[in-house]
């Protein structure tokens, strides 16, 4: 089940994340521990007028994420994938 559910991931899933600055995200699956690996691409907010601090890029990824966690469908999609 959860394998043919991330064959077909929900529109609106996808497109919160791509609001979010993620690109490329993969789960791989390990058979032999049993384990799950994600990972994904943040391209942050590349398009800003002025260059970012490290303190100002780790605040907007942390609103992103953030946004993908308070999604009201994203909540729905990780309920249904556990």
């Amino acid at each position: 089940r959860y394998t043919a559910l991330h064959d077909k991931v929900w529109e609106g899933v996808l497109k919160r994340m791509s609001k979010s600055n993620i690109r490329n995200f993969t789960i791989y699956y390990h058979r032999e521990t049993n384990t799950l690996f994600s990972h994904f691409e943040w391209i942050g907010h590349w398009n800003s007028p002025e260059p970012l601090t490290q303190k100002e890029q780790d605040a907007f990824f942390r609103a992103d994420m953030a946004s993908i966690a308070s999604d009201k469908l994203t909540r729905v999609w990780w309920k249904e994938c556990e």
